[in-house]
């Protein structure tokens, strides 16, 4: 998968937590997104369900199969931040998407809950 990232997160640890959260979002990836969730986390996408719970988001994310993603801002000020940008699909389908993310504390240190739009593009 080719990933190219936002300029937002030169010197902001809590600007790269929130991309690394879309891109994990996006590639299932478990790993980072066992670090990065609260156990009680709750993933919203409109349109498509709520997900509630480390285990649930983990579970629904990855779909559908990408094969590039572009992130162009990720944004943080103080317990919130979003990420936006778009991504190409292994079928070669194209989405727009923003996740709109609150942490647990301003300390940004673990997501409490996303709110995802996607729309193709």
């Amino acid at each position: 998968m080719k990933l190219i990232g936002s300029r937002d997160c030169g010197n902001s640890p809590k600007n790269r937590r929130i991309q690394d959260l879309a891109v994990a979002l996006l590639a299932g990836d478990e790993a980072t997104l066992s670090r990065l969730l609260e156990e009680q986390a709750v993933w919203e996408i409109a349109g498509d369900g709520v997900f509630v719970g480390r285990k649930a988001i983990i579970a629904a994310s990855g779909k559908p199969a990408i094969a590039a993603i572009t992130v162009n801002h990720a944004i943080s000020h103080g317990r919130s931040g979003a990420a936006n940008g778009h991504l190409r699909c292994k079928s070669g389908d194209e989405i727009a998407f923003c996740d709109i993310v609150e942490f647990g504390s301003a300390k940004g240190t673990a997501v409490a809950r996303i709110t995802t739009l996607r729309v193709p593009l």
